[in-house]
């Protein structure tokens, strides 16, 4: 192969005789801010572990809110204590929205307190850069992910909820 058809890292553009070059820095992995505020709801049955952490890694997923009623990573698929080491050792915040949302319905200060405290949790992860929520046919019935939905609109950080066929290493 010729040199002159080698791409290098910084790619160089634009060589002109006396002319300064120009460089541009290319990145194999996105930013993790580039994604800020946007979200992406992925069906949990459509993945595998080694799915799940290609998607993470490809996609600079900061946060990632475990819609499901019972949060387990369960086998064959998955290894929950592998996931879990695998979210923490990339600082990669957990958030299981059955916690935020288990609450007496009875008590109305109750209620709005378990908003509050729902908006607290998803307010700092969306200023991180890209947000996965990840839900099961349960959370879809219980009315969670429409929930969640709701939630999102009213935070001031959310920008927009991706398809998942925009990630990365996402196929389906």
């Amino acid at each position: 192969m010729l040199e002159a058809e080698v791409i290098g890292f910084p790619v160089r553009i634009a060589v002109v005789p006396g002319a300064p070059c120009v460089q541009v820095q290319h990145s194999l992995f996105p930013a993790r801010d580039e994604g800020r505020g946007e979200v992406a709801f992925i069906d949990v049955g459509a993945l595998d572990e080694e799915r799940l952490f290609r998607l993470l890694a490809l996609n600079a997923v900061t946060a990632l809110f475990d819609m499901r009623p019972c949060p387990v990573f369960e086998r064959p698929r998955f290894r929950h204590q592998s996931v879990v080491f695998h979210l923490r050792d990339r600082d990669i915040r957990y958030i299981e929205f059955a916690m935020l949302v288990r609450r007496p319905l009875a008590d109305p200060t109750l209620v709005s307190m378990g908003v509050s405290n729902a908006y607290a949790k998803i307010e700092p992860a969306l200023t991180m850069g890209l947000s996965i929520c990840v839900y099961d046919a349960a959370a879809r019935d219980l009315g969670w992910m429409d929930q969640m939905r709701r939630l999102l609109r009213h935070s001031s950080t959310y920008q927009a909820e991706l398809h998942p066929r925009a990630l990365a290493g996402v196929t389906g």
